[in-house]
């Protein structure tokens, strides 16, 4: 190594080394750290924490349709709590929707009917099984 660069390394060591001491000593870095020790205690801890905020209800629904007509009459306000199977509006059906309903309420009966009939069919054979079985 020459001798310029040599004494460059240990120029710049000796100035890092003065700021450094520089920058320990403005910061209070000379104070030494204290500790204080305490017996172990068993006790109740007391603590208390307040806040303020805003509430925000999670409870809420939207409430759809496929009916089409006027509402004729609304049972509850906005914001107001309901319960299952509470009546919240009347509506007066327009055609579309009257036809679906009446069309709804024949798929109803029919399918009331069908379980009665399967309910016919199944003492039937019941009664041909129990008879068969007497047979033997």
């Amino acid at each position: 190594m020459s001798k310029t660069t040599l004494v460059i390394v240990v120029s710049l060591i000796v100035i890092g080394g003065v700021g450094f001491l520089t920058w320990r000593t403005s910061r209070g870095g000379s104070e030494e750290l204290t500790f204080t020790t305490a017996q172990v205690e068993r006790g109740t801890i007391v603590s208390t924490i307040s806040a303020s905020g805003n509430l925000i209800q999670t409870n809420t629904f939207t409430i759809t349709t496929s009916a089409t007509g006027v509402v004729k009459e609304v049972f509850v306000q906005e914001g107001e709590e309901v319960q299952k199977g509470q009546k919240l509006v009347e509506l007066t059906l327009d055609q579309s929707s009257e036809e679906e309903k009446i069309s709804a309420w024949a798929a109803y009966l029919l399918a009331q009917n069908s379980v009665a009939l399967a309910k016919e069919n199944k003492l039937t054979l019941e009664k041909g099984v129990e008879d068969a079985k007497g047979a033997l």
